[in-house]
């Protein structure tokens, strides 16, 4: 809602057809504009490359399992993103793990943090976050580098 209220134009996609209805009513509430769409978040529908320019991933990245299958999700988003465009994850929080700084990017223990590097991003933050409603969760920004790399 807070980005459609600064003009952006907003995408949101999620198998629950009733958090969806919620949302549209809040929008038309609001007075913004949302384009919703049920669906598998796993199973993207065809959608242009590199046209958007922010992608928040709230919580589908951190429950599918470390590894391929989570790599090929994220390498989705990497398509989608423009070059230098940002990702904001967030996930139930692992057991705390620490950042070994290397020359360039980031590498982490976190399994979790690991496969957005893999995917072709470029981790900027990693953290474990208390939000205002008291929950915990594991945060990551990310981003698409500028120069061509990646998947």
């Amino acid at each position: 809602m807070f980005l459609a209220r600064q003009g952006f134009q907003v995408l949101g996609i999620d198998p629950d057809r009733e958090l969806l209805s919620a949302a549209r009513e809040r929008a038309l509430m609001a007075g913004v504009e949302l384009d919703l769409m049920a669906g598998d978040p796993l199973a993207l529908p065809p959608l242009p490359e590199e046209c958007y320019g922010l992608a928040v991933d709230l919580w589908t990245a951190g429950l599918l399992p470390d590894g391929f299958e989570r790599e090929e999700y994220l390498r989705k988003i990497y398509r989608l993103l423009m070059r230098d465009g940002v990702l904001i994850a967030s996930a139930p929080p692992p057991g705390r793990t620490r950042a070994v700084r290397r020359s360039g990017p980031f590498a982490f223990a976190n399994p979790f943090v690991a496969d957005f590097t893999r995917a072709g991003f470029e981790v900027l933050y990693e953290g474990i976050q208390k939000i205002p409603s008291g929950e915990v969760r594991q945060v990551v920004h990310a981003h698409k580098p500028d120069e061509k790399r990646g998947p």
